[in-house]
Parts: C-alpha cells; sequence; structure tokens
C-alpha cells in the first residue's frame, strides 16, 4: 500500500514564511531532490498523523501541487520540533531514486532489563 502525502510549493522563504505557513495550519518544508532543492509545505495534523501511525523510516508519494513532477518518492531526512510543545516546526525529505539501491540507518530500541534500554542501529534498503 502506498503512502500518499499532498503538499504545495511554498514561494515565501526565511523565518518570516515559515512562521505565516505555520499560522495557516502547514508544516514548512524542504526535499533535497535528485534535480535540485524545493520549498514546500504539507498540511501539518495529516503529515503528524502520518508519522504517528507508520513511523519516521516509511517511504512517502509526494504530491505536490504545481510542481513539473506528478509525484515524487520521498523518506523523511531531519525533522525539527517544538521543545515544549508536541508539535512540529520543519522537515526535511529526501527524494529517492527506486531505480538505484538506497541505504538508512535507523534505531530499534530493545529493553533487557526494567532499568537498562539499548540502542541499535540497523541498515534498512530499499531499491532493485
Amino acid at each position: 500500500m502506498s503512502i500518499v502525502l499532498e503538499g504545495k510549493i511554498r514561494e515565501t522563504r526565511g523565518k518570516g514564511g515559515a512562521r505565516q505557513v505555520r499560522r495557516e495550519a502547514g508544516l514548512p518544508a524542504v526535499i533535497y531532490g535528485l534535480d535540485g532543492n524545493l520549498s514546500l509545505q504539507v498540511p501539518s495534523k495529516k503529515f503528524h498523523k502520518l508519522i504517528k501511525d507508520k513511523g519516521k523510516n516509511i517511504l512517502i508519494d509526494l504530491e505536490i501541487e504545481g510542481d513539473s513532477k506528478k509525484q515524487r518518492k520521498v523518506m523523511v531526512k531531519e525533522y525539527q520540533t517544538h521543545p515544549l510543545e508536541d508539535d512540529w516546526l520543519h522537515v526535511d525529505f529526501l527524494e529517492l531514486d527506486m531505480n538505484k539501491k538506497n541505504h538508512s540507518a535507523c534505531s530499534r530500541h530493545t529493553h533487557r532489563s526494567f532499568s537498562r534500554r539499548e540502542t541499535r542501529w540497523t541498515s534498512q534498503s530499499c531499491g532493485p
């Protein structure tokens, strides 16, 4: 099953533009793409629900209004959250070429005893 998220190109940049996007219930974002970088905004509530339900290490089909490509296959590269509230401030996406092998590291938490928590890094691959 494909996970689809809609977005639109963001005309304003910088701190003032990002604040304006957040006031309009959007989430400022950047795609580090194969052909260059692109500033956009995605719906904050829908993105928050998607990450809460599916996790951060997922492939997303991003449909961007006003973009030359119909759909981009991306994954979350980095994100910023508010230090006190359960709110996202910004997200960076990495565009993937599905004709090449892609690697990413993800953490897996294991609990061995009541007071000890271990983090192990595993490798995740997608592509041919």
